[in-house]
């Protein structure tokens, strides 16, 4: 197992995922056990290809066969499907997650808020930023960017200047990126 994991992993770094999932399918044949490092590096193989629905379908294999699936895969396929514009997708795995132990964590909600946010979702995407403190999610920088930028887009700078604002209040530290999209915001004047 832990060669193939190797291998595996060294064709998501060359971003290959067809071959990752040969490698895959290959251990399969040759009556080795796949474990949860071995799905995860092949999820992640073809999330850097950009290839969302083999990423979903090693997803469901491995769902299949009860390996425990982490937050870094769930939230990797996620981020596929995001990738490969079906934000759909993504939401449907976020929900599952909710469905599933319950706790999100913040790289999970970040990837289901941006997705929505780059599909014009930017109702659902504030409404995600809002669950995470209901939730008492953990904020980061890219919580509070992304939904900086939702803002700018749907509801006007206005409440994009609120989310600026919350973040003051909170212990996160802003970066180049959220001023930038605080400044967009109210050059845009929406």
């Amino acid at each position: 197992t832990i060669t193939f994991n190797a291998a595996i992993s060294a064709c998501e770094k060359g971003t290959d995922w067809v071959k990752a999932l040969q490698l895959f399918s290959m251990m399969a044949h040759s009556k080795v056990e796949a474990d949860s490092i071995t799905f995860g590096a092949a999820v992640c193989a073809c999330q850097t290809s950009g290839a969302w629905q083999q990423a979903l379908q090693v997803f469901c294999a491995m769902v299949q066969r009860q390996v425990e699936a982490s937050g870094m895969t769930s939230s990797t396929v996620m981020s596929a499907c995001k990738i490969g514009g079906a934000w759909t997708k993504a939401l449907q795995m976020f929900s599952m997650i909710v469905r599933g132990d319950g706790r999100p964590d913040t790289i999970t909600y970040n990837v289901a808020i941006s997705a929505c946010e780059e599909s014009g979702e930017w109702e659902i995407a504030l409404e995600l930023f809002s669950m995470m403190a209901q939730r008492s999610v953990e904020f980061d920088t890219a919580s509070f960017n992304i939904a900086i930028s939702a803002s700018e887009e749907g509801a006007g700078w206005e409440k994009a200047l609120l989310v600026f604002s919350a973040m003051a209040d909170s212990a996160v530290e802003p970066d180049i990126i959220t001023f930038s999209v605080a400044i967009s915001a109210c050059g845009n004047g929406r």
